[in-house]
């Protein structure tokens, strides 16, 4: 087990199987010989741990299999240091808890992704017997309105019609102090106390953890409608109720007035939580584990719909790792594909932009909608702007994307920043991407090893690594159309008409 700091998920999986946790550098290959494991997983890095352990011979024993899980939000501004440990470690399948990691990933297509739900302590997260003195509470205030929008309309509407708990979010510094902490079991009781209980699934649609909370611990959950949230199991007026403003007040005021009503769906809500996501049934790695070892020559392992069990089966162009629906895209992923199409044909730029500012206001450690940005700033002749936004970036991680790392030296050499463009190179030189190989490539006057199909100039290598942006992956005709027009709008820049003559030659 690879990971920074023991969090409740490791202690879970230790209900199911024996458990090393190492949290420091280490020799893999040592471990692996004195300890004999099964299964290795590495834990995603986070803000709240943002560096990874240093691991010696991380490809040593590769017969044993390698999991990625994701167990970090979506957006996480860690996830670039995540899977370049994931690369060298050399996974073979990623774990995530939600539709949303790939959907705000797309290069994650590029590996075996599986669903594993969150889950609940249902020693803390139950019915306690309390009365219920709360008709409504609603737990995360005001915090960061432009990515709660559900939640955030909730507040303003709510407390006109229903008398409504609202507790502020503590906040997230570290060895500050915080008055009035709710949390655990004392947080738990606060829920049981409560007729109803709101949580969002924010502009990326995806579940947390006081979706589970809040009807194991009796409560009845409310929420917008989604399919993250579906996916879960959860049914307006079943198990929960779904929707906004007039339309689910009305819901509510039904519950309130017909108890037999409202204690159907809760009691419905907490059996759906309890069968099915608590600490004793959370083991679908391991079931991973188990359905890979039996394998047949050929075969891949395929989870059969949402947090599903797994099978064998033979792989088709069309199939699958997640036998499932496709999600529909979030409000999020919507903006970055609409910007992406924007950018690549040159039409409806502006339109774009604007959808793509208020997007990148919603919260701001989200680094997509910066990078695309930069890249309309390029469009629009600012190079120098377009390098800042990127920067950034780099200053807060201390390490940048290997499509952030292929633009800014593409960007420094039109500006002429001569050490920037060293500084990128450097960086280059330990990250693999085609987007890096096709700058390399152009900026190098075409001589490089990859100037070939088969060097990998015009697609993806099987190792290359993931980026976490929306550009980087489009055709090389559109990518030569695209640089085309970002030297035509910086043909005043020091260094366009020489890239621009690389350019054409190698067209």
């Amino acid at each position: 087990m690879l990971n920074s700091a023991v969090d409740e998920w490791v202690e879970t999986l230790a209900l199911h199987a024996d458990i090393l946790s190492v949290d420091m550098d280490f020799d893999l290959q040592e471990t692996c010989e004195r300890f004999r494991p099964d299964l290795i997983i590495a834990d995603a890095l986070h803000w709240g741990r943002p560096w990874p352990v240093q691991i010696v011979n991380p490809r040593a024993y590769p017969n044993i299999p390698r999991l990625l899980y994701f167990n970090s939000d979506p957006h996480d501004p860690m996830r670039p240091l995540t899977l370049r440990m994931a690369e060298e470690l050399g996974i073979d399948a990623v774990f995530m808890s939600s539709e949303a990691y790939r959907q705000h990933l797309p290069e994650l297509r590029h590996r075996p992704c599986y669903l594993v739900p969150l889950f609940i302590d249902d020693a803390i997260y139950r019915d306690y017997g309390l009365e219920k003195t709360i008709p409504v509470s609603v737990f995360g205030g005001h915090l960061l309105p432009g990515f709660y929008p559900w939640r955030a309309q909730l507040l303003a509407e709510i407390p006109l019609v229903f008398p409504t708990l609202i507790y502020a979010h503590p906040g997230y510094q570290k060895g500050k102090s915080k008055p009035f902490v709710v949390e655990g079991e004392a947080y738990a009781r606060v829920l049981n106390q409560s007729h109803f209980s709101a949580a969002d699934t924010t502009r990326l649609d995806y579940g947390v953890r006081k979706h589970l909370e809040i009807p194991a611990s009796g409560a009845v959950l409310l929420a917008p409608h989604s399919d993250a949230l579906k996916s879960y199991g959860f049914v307006d007026m079943e198990n929960c109720l779904l929707g906004s403003g007039a339309e689910l007040f009305a819901k509510i005021d039904l519950l309130a007035r017909v108890p037999a009503e409202y204690r159907r769906v809760c009691d419905a809500g907490a059996t759906l939580v309890r069968t099915r996501y608590t600490r004793r049934n959370w083991r679908l790695m391991l079931d991973w584990l188990e359905c890979r070892l039996k394998l047949k020559p050929g075969q891949v392992v395929q989870q059969i719909g949402r947090y599903g069990p797994f099978r064998g089966m033979t792989p088709t162009p069309s199939s699958s790792s997640v036998m499932a629906m496709p999600q529909a895209d979030s409000d999020m992923a919507a903006r970055l594909r609409a910007t992406r199409n924007a950018i690549l044909t040159g039409h409806g730029l502006k339109e774009a932009e604007a959808a793509l500012g208020e997007a990148s206001q919603w919260a701001q450690h989200v680094a997509e909608p910066f990078f695309l940005m930069a890249i309309l700033c390029l469009l629009q002749g600012d190079a120098p702007t377009a390098a800042q936004v990127i920067w950034r970036r780099m200053e807060a991680l201390n390490m940048l994307d290997p499509v952030e790392i292929a633009w800014l030296m593409l960007i420094a050499r039109l500006v002429g920043h001569t050490a920037l463009e060293t500084t990128m190179r450097e960086q280059a030189g330990s990250s693999r991407h085609v987007g890096l190989r096709r700058v390399l490539w152009l900026l190098d006057d075409g001589c490089t090893d990859e100037a070939t199909p088969e060097g990998g100039l015009l697609k993806r290598r099987h190792d290359d690594h993931l980026s976490v942006h929306w550009l980087g992956e489009e055709d090389f005709t559109q990518w030569c159309d695209l640089v085309r027009r970002v030297l035509m709008a910086n043909r005043a820049s020091p260094g366009a008409g020489s890239v621009s003559q690389r350019l054409q030659a190698a067209a």
